[in-house]
């Protein structure tokens, strides 16, 4: 059996698809670690997992809340932040983590591709490494055109510079780095069309085990059409969307049951919301898939595998990043409707809404994910680091 350490990044929409895999693999023998520079104690203890380091350099800006989710939304800051994010400190977090790998002494890494410190540490300790993406960069067609693929151009020469420094050149497929020995992605070819020829489509990454308290709601005692509206864990601050959707619900000519996850935001001046609505600051997503007929995301890519994995149909209102690239590809695929709750009226986002909830909204999509991927992913992980030189 083999020893891996997952090199991530501590926020829940990149840790949540390794779990399952960590699972498997664990079920099967191996043993797994976790190197993820942030608060994520907590939450790697209730999965039985151990992380490290154990001492964390201090914070110098948080990734979520009210500032940051109006901060993504202009293009010049969002430039230099994903600049900021990807390339500044890479030495000191190589030091960090060739610690971890001391303490360790793993057989190979398992690397979130936009960790680059991961590669370079796994070079310099000659230890083979998998990229395994939360995101759908590795698959993303050549045709596609975003702000974010943009700016990985702009700032493809400061990142090659970094690997020349320590003599890699690395291939990259928009922000994530591409594995020679195995590369995975957590979708499918009904959602990103047929994928390039060195990266594994394996569907949705779902956990092996509850990841997440139940919620304590009566699912027996709710009535249906049911409707998920979550803006995830990060640029969740975004009052105008919750606005617009809850003057459209009120303008249904049936009655919707509506569960909504606002994160920070004081629910009350949201609304009105329709009549014993759910509005808590966290919901756990799996648990509300499983009993909801439509959702309404900002396009996380954790958020879109998870929702066509339970057969649920999606309005996405993307608002930074590579949401953009989840809501094109749904768009391409007719697996998703997409529209900017920023700028939509009331008018629109009710009719968007009728056609959501409609029967036919989920017989598009019915099937489209395989429920799998966590198992696959653990799998192709086995036989690379089976066959990886030690």
């Amino acid at each position: 059996m083999s020893r891996l350490l997952f090199v991530l990044i501590p926020e829940r929409g990149h840790l949540h698809p390794y779990l399952g895999p960590a699972q498997h693999l664990r079920a099967r023998g191996h043993e797994v670690h976790v190197h993820a520079e942030g608060p994520v104690g907590p939450l790697l203890q209730s999965w039985d997992l151990p992380h490290w380091p154990t001492e964390l350099p201090p914070a110098t800006e948080r990734h979520a809340g009210a500032t940051f989710s109006q901060q993504v939304r202009d293009p010049a800051w969002l430039r230099e932040w994903i600049a900021r994010m990807l390339l500044e400190g890479i030495d000191a977090q190589v030091q960090r983590l060739e610690a971890t790998l001391e303490r360790v002494r793993p057989d190979g890494l398992v690397l979130d591709p936009m960790v680059y410190a991961g590669a370079i540490a796994a070079h310099r300790a000659q230890l083979p490494w998998a990229a395994v993406s939360n995101s759908l960069n590795p698959a993303l067609p050549d045709d596609l055109d975003s702000d974010l693929l943009r700016t990985v151009e702009w700032l493809a020469p400061r990142r090659a510079a970094l690997f020349a420094r320590h003599g890699m050149t690395p291939r990259f497929r928009g922000c994530d780095l591409l594995s020679d020995d195995l590369t995975v992605c957590f979708s499918a070819p009904t959602v990103v069309g047929p994928p390039p020829p060195d990266v594994h489509l394996v569907g949705a990454s779902l956990p092996l085990h509850p990841r997440d308290p139940p919620s304590g709601i009566d699912w027996a005692m709710r009535p249906r059409p049911r409707l998920l509206m979550s803006l995830g864990s990060q640029v969740f601050h975004q009052p105008r969307m919750f606005q617009v959707v809850a003057a459209a619900l009120a303008q249904l000519p049936n009655p919707v049951d509506f569960v909504a996850n606002v994160g920070q935001l004081d629910p009350t001046p949201l609304g009105p919301w329709p009549p014993d609505a759910i509005v808590r600051p966290w919901i756990p997503q799996l648990e509300v898939l499983r009993h909801t007929d439509a959702m309404i995301t900002h396009g996380g890519a954790n958020s879109v595998m998870e929702a066509l994995a339970h057969d649920v149909p999606l309005l996405v209102s993307p608002i930074c990043n590579d949401q953009f690239h989840q809501a094109q590809l749904l768009q391409r695929h007719e697996r998703g409707q997409v529209i900017d709750l920023h700028t939509a009226s009331v008018t629109e986002v009710r009719t968007a809404l009728e056609h959501l909830l409609q029967p036919a909204a989920r017989a598009r999509i019915a099937g489209c994910m395989p429920t799998d991927g966590a198992l696959r992913c653990a799998q192709l992980i086995e036989s690379w680091i089976a066959d990886a030189p030690r």
